[in-house]
């Protein structure tokens, strides 16, 4: 009866936990935008689950190898909520060599079958050239902080707005200017102040640092506000942030050198999902008020730059939410949020965007520090944008430009 009472309390257990890691895959994401990784990751995971339960009175080294996965398993899977603090900084991979052929027609503004080369330094970020970090004097240095429109991975380092602006930096300073590009796509403020820190730290000096966040943290703010209850519980053991994903990454990205010097024909992230306001359930907004983390992690952001006396520059979030939005544009739409199975109606898009920058800027400008308006100077068309927020080579410069006139006219 007590052997009977163990397999029957093990099989429980097994169920739950099968069914844990199966919620932590993607929290609130819909399974329709489940790539073929994911449901390999899913399945193999689910294999070692109840390959245990099922062989573990069998062969006792494969009883034992499966038992050491299940283990594994569980413990990656109760140590999750803490492994983002162990990480020093976010970037991209290291020393990364990535050429890339983009093959898509929707991406407006971009050369058909343009060719894009992805190269990170040994700390992983998108530079002009060989940075010393040390050489604070000798080499100048505007740092920017942001997630993927920082970032901007479709295009090529010399069309990205960094690299633009510098060019018209180089005018002021009479010398030349480097750019660190520190842009990873999905960052939030709260990633963000754990980069800047790590500049801090390690004394690696800045003439300016550009910020430019906003839309990732609304995004995930909406998400969380339609969250049940179980998704929220789920959302904090999430499998993407776990040990197993982060030792994925490090062996693929970093020790495997034919994963970082290698070429891909590519589409825009985002296709499958695309014209969203059109393709999926609409509900109302239900995201009125700015979060109190969130307000806490700028306020922390701010007080640092403020503490160290550091030249911050807060960049408005870019966007197409606007009643003005080309027809053509709002088809590449996906970021309303992204990767769910609902939308917020535009009217709902464009107060959230209203919301959330104005508050940045009240923030920002009542502790001293220059904040750049931007949306009202982009047109919220196909000749800026590829989607939601992403700009193409011709809004990146125009960005560029809209930022250097705005700190010209600080000064």
């Amino acid at each position: 009866m007590q052997i009977n009472s163990n397999k029957y309390f093990f099989f429980i257990f097994t169920v739950l936990v099968s069914a844990a890691f199966f919620l932590s895959i993607e929290p609130g994401r819909s399974v329709k935008t489940w790539g073929s990784g994911l449901w390999f990751a899913t399945i193999f995971f689910q294999i070692i689950i109840w390959g245990y339960f099922f062989f573990k009175n069998s062969n006792v080294f494969l009883s034992i190898f499966l038992f050491n996965l299940y283990i594994i398993i569980v413990v990656n899977f109760i140590s999750t909520p803490f492994t983002s603090s162990i990480q020093s900084y976010f970037s991209l991979p290291k020393n990364m060599n990535i050429k890339r052929i983009l093959s898509d027609d929707t991406m407006y503004g971009f050369d058909k079958n343009k060719k894009i080369i992805i190269k990170t330094d040994v700390k992983g970020f998108r530079v002009s050239n060989k940075i010393d970090y040390l050489a604070n004097e000798t080499q100048k240095k505007i740092i920017l902080l942001g997630g993927s429109q920082v970032e901007e991975i479709y295009l090529n380092f010399d069309e990205t707005w960094g690299n633009e602006l510098s060019k018209n930096l180089i005018k002021d300073y009479n010398e030349k200017i480097e750019v660190v590009n520190t842009g990873v796509s999905g960052l939030r403020v709260d990633q963000l102040k754990k980069n800047l820190l790590y500049f801090v730290n390690n004394e690696i000096n800045g003439e300016h640092y550009f910020f430019l966040f906003g839309n990732n943290d609304w995004n995930q703010h909406i998400i969380e506000n339609n969250f049940s209850n179980l998704e929220s519980l789920s959302h904090k053991f999430s499998f993407r942030k776990s040990f197993i994903m982060k030792l994925y990454t490090l062996i693929n990205l970093e020790l495997n050198p034919a994963s970082r010097n290698k070429t891909n024909i590519i589409e825009r992230y985002g296709k499958n999902q695309s014209n969203s306001l059109e393709n999926r359930r609409i509900i109302g907004n239900n995201l009125t008020s700015i979060p109190i983390q969130y307000k806490n992690d700028v306020k922390q952001l701010i007080k640092i730059c403020s503490d160290k006396a550091l030249s911050c520059i807060f960049l408005e979030s870019p966007n197409a939410y606007n009643k003005k939005v080309s027809n053509k544009l709002k088809k590449n739409f996906w970021q309303t949020p992204p990767n769910a199975n609902y939308s917020i109606n535009l009217e709902g898009l464009v107060n959230i965007s209203i919301l959330y920058n104005n508050w940045l800027k009240e923030i920002v400008e009542k502790n001293n520090f220059l904040f750049c308006e931007i949306n009202k100077f982009l047109e919220p068309t196909e000749k800026n944008f590829y989607d939601d927020s992403h700009l193409n080579p011709q809004g990146s410069k125009k960005f560029s430009e809209i930022v250097y006139k705005c700190i010209n006219s600080k000064n």
